[in-house]
């Protein structure tokens, strides 16, 4: 068996590669789905049309169910501020959205837009508190 500090094998070094780019994709799929949720749930309320955006887009991200649960909690947190959390789930509830979206990679952001904009009129009413959020994607790509 080889030892820690010997040479790579170029299919190794192919999977470690593609195994990388799958964690970012993942990990920027979790940001914007959690940039999502904080949109829909921004007007106090979570309509099931809403719910069922959410529900559709992490399906079409690929989401696991623990990345899912991790949203889904958060908006509770979001929704019911006095609500018991975790700490985990606490301390990503009281995230800036700013900071969400800083993380997002401009690719990622522009494609997260096209979201929050049917997000925004899936209850029918666009709200200013949607709009801000919406903003500040906007924000991060100029």
């Amino acid at each position: 068996m080889p030892g820690p500090n010997a040479p790579q094998s170029p299919a190794r070094a192919v999977f470690d590669a593609l195994a990388s780019v799958l964690h970012e994709d993942r990990q920027e799929k979790f940001l914007a789905a959690r940039v999502l949720m904080r949109l829909l749930v921004s007007d106090g309320a979570l309509h099931p049309s809403e719910r069922t955006m959410l529900d559709t887009t992490m399906d079409r991200f690929g989401l696991d169910l623990g990345r899912r649960a991790a949203i889904w909690a958060e908006s509770i947190v979001l929704l019911q501020p006095d609500s018991v959390a975790d700490p985990q789930v606490a301390a990503a509830a009281a995230q800036p959205l700013e900071q969400l979206v800083a993380a997002l990679p401009r690719a990622a952001a522009q494609e997260l837009l096209a979201h929050l904009h049917h997000g925004a009129w899936a209850d029918g009413v666009v709200v200013q508190a949607e709009q801000a959020v919406i903003a500040a994607v906007e924000r991060r790509l100029a």
